[in-house]
């Protein structure tokens, strides 16, 4: 039986069926730039299960056509976290694919980038471990080394408290640590001094970013963030945290 997930969702006109009985998520896409994210998205997985030397799970197969393209893949084994969801019950989550990042992305100044690692893109399973997901943003020339694992740690405390300066004193504890461990992996200091102005110059600089920019301005959190939660961020929190 076909079930439909979602149909443009972020404004990306790529509808996605799941076929429960097959095991099988297929992306349906009817536009020229939603094609492109399909393309980009079996890009990524043919990078990550190489990478992450995953055998047999998550395959995919993308079929293009004159005016549509269709995207297969192979169901992920595991359930996904909540980004609303508060630090105290997501950290260990955050960390276990922190983890899952650091054994599979090389390491380097530059490395591939997922472009949209929130815990919507996660899965978690007790026996198969960690999983990314939805890699319509791959970017294969890349960015800084830690560059996605930046972008789910502050997704992980701003999302639940978006636009708020009023941080439950827990999450900011979680946060500081997952802060200190990014810092001590060697993630660039440009990144995790000025994490939200090193995006901002990323997504408005870089050619890789234009579409999504475009077409789902409000998906990338960093760019819409309160000028006042992005300066107590960066002056206030972060110093406090890795001086």
């Amino acid at each position: 039986m076909a079930e439909l997930i979602r149909s443009s969702s972020h404004g990306n006109n790529v509808s996605v069926i799941r076929f429960g009985e097959r095991n099988l998520i297929r992306k349906v896409a009817r536009t020229g730039s939603a094609i492109g994210h399909l393309r980009r998205e079996k890009a990524g997985w043919d990078w990550y299960t190489k990478a992450a030397m995953i055998i047999g799970p998550n395959q995919c197969g993308f079929m293009e056509f004159e005016n549509f393209a269709i995207l297969d893949i192979t169901a992920s084994p595991g359930r996904s976290i909540s980004y609303e969801s508060h630090l105290p019950s997501t950290h260990t989550y955050i960390n276990g694919a922190i983890n899952h990042y650091v054994s599979v992305w090389p390491t380097g100044q530059i490395a591939p980038c997922h472009g949209d690692l929130t815990l919507a893109n996660i899965l978690f399973c007790d026996e198969f471990g960690v999983t990314f997901i939805d890699w319509e943003h791959f970017n294969r020339s890349g960015e800084a080394w830690g560059f996605d694992i930046v972008y789910l740690a502050l997704s992980s405390l701003l999302l639940p408290n978006w636009n708020s300066l009023g941080f439950p004193v827990r999450d900011i504890d979680l946060f500081s640590a997952i802060w200190c461990r990014l810092f001590n992996l060697g993630v660039e200091s440009r990144l995790i001094e000025k994490p939200i102005t090193y995006f901002r110059g990323s997504f408005q600089a870089k050619d890789a970013w234009a579409q999504i920019r475009s077409e789902s301005p409000q998906k990338l959190f960093p760019l819409v963030l309160d000028p006042r939660v992005a300066d107590y961020l960066e002056s206030v929190l972060i110093p406090s945290v890795i001086r």
